[in-house]
């Protein structure tokens, strides 16, 4: 969440019970949450963002939808748009730009397709001029890079301000693979893990979102429905990480390890609480078509920090490749309730303090499950 004067971000979920995406937008927008699409406007109310989802059965009628709603607005969508196929984090998407003009003079629209969870298809839509996008770059590049499908998605901010280049998935340095000392359980071979190259699949995640109670099984999600916490409550973390390298252990057996880092910044980006390898987890399956389904729920206690906004940074590390996924996921903690009893009288609310500049007395962290 950077930018001058971008506001802090609201995780959304939709829907909340095994959700086709979660993204964030910032509070300064005027965001409104239906049963099966969110419609959001730019405070300066010049550049708008949708994103909604149907099953993939009614994918064109989605399209066919949104592109009668714009026509209604005096979008002219009578010319041929540029298209672009673009990778989202492992999920493939189609773009169509369309350089037009509407009531108002020269305009942008994206509309942007991809599948999302099992049989549902997503389409995103971004209306508004280069130069409104432009103001609201910061904004959008966040959003673009919030939004979590089957696998995680974001983009270039260029091309989401209304540049020319093309959006192509982040990539990081292939660091090197971390040796230890001790032997690796279910069969993971240091040596073995050291010259295994690594896939061609990016290394991503399905979701992760904030849930209100652990997972018995993959898939099981409750989505929180707010990323506001209460002082002491915990934080539960569900992630379905996706693409990572195996190796084969037998004829009918593949296996693959995970490590997880974590860390607790400012909204500034100052790091508060920093944990190396809280898991370090090596995993062994019977082979099947396709991925594993692999998840972890996470459990984070929070002792001793005040309120403030906060941002929750897993660091996932394949142990067979060696390639790395930050899992960023803003939060709050609330101010503690006006105790009543003791006779206080009723205030307004008042914005969070800021976070403190010094670590809190400590951190408790543990992998519940998954």
């Amino acid at each position: 969440m950077t930018g001058a004067g971008a506001a802090w971000a609201k995780e959304i979920v939709l829907p909340e019970k095994n959700p086709a995406v979660t993204l964030t937008i910032p509070d300064d927008w005027k965001t409104e949450v239906r049963d099966t699409e969110v419609v959001s406007t730019s405070p300066d109310g010049d550049v708008s963002f949708e994103v909604g989802f149907e099953t993939r059965a009614d994918r064109d009628s989605l399209v066919k939808d949104k592109v009668s709603f714009l026509r209604k607005q005096k979008v002219n969508l009578s010319i041929k748009p540029v298209e672009q196929a673009m990778d989202f984090g492992g999920t493939p998407a189609r773009v169509q730009r369309y350089r037009t003009t509407d009531k108002y003079g020269k305009t942008i629209v994206d509309l942007v397709t991809l599948d999302a969870s099992r049989d549902r298809a997503l389409l995103m839509t971004i209306w508004g001029s280069e130069d409104q996008r432009q103001a609201n770059e910061a904004a959008l590049d966040t959003i673009m890079k919030s939004v979590r499908v089957p696998a995680e998605t974001g983009g270039s901010s260029n091309f989401w301000s209304g540049g020319k280049t093309a959006a192509k998935p982040e990539t990081k340095p292939e660091p090197k693979v971390e040796m230890k000392s001790e032997p690796a359980a279910a069969g993971l071979s240091p040596s073995v893990a050291a010259a295994q190259p690594a896939p061609a699949k990016p290394y991503a995640t399905r979701r992760a979102l904030y849930v209100a109670r652990k997972a018995a099984d993959f898939g099981d999600v409750e989505a929180r429905p707010s990323n506001v916490f209460k002082p002491g409550e915990p934080l539960l973390t569900y992630i379905e990480p996706v693409g990572e390298a195996t190796q084969s252990i037998g004829s009918d057996q593949i296996g693959f390890g995970v490590i997880v880092d974590f860390e607790v910044r400012t909204a500034e980006g100052k790091a508060l609480a920093t944990q190396k390898s809280m898991i370090d987890r090596d995993v062994t399956v019977k082979r099947a078509e396709g991925e594993p389904n692999f998840f972890l729920n996470l459990s984070l206690d929070l002792d001793g920090f005040p309120p403030g906004n906060y941002v929750l940074v897993y660091t996932l590390r394949d142990k067979l490749s060696g390639r790395t996924l930050d899992v960023p996921q803003p939060f709050t903690i609330a101010q503690a309730a006006t105790d009543k009893a003791a006779g206080a009288s009723p205030a307004a609310p008042s914005p969070a303090p800021a976070a403190p500049a010094t670590p809190p007395a400590s951190v408790q962290t543990t992998v519940v499950d998954g």
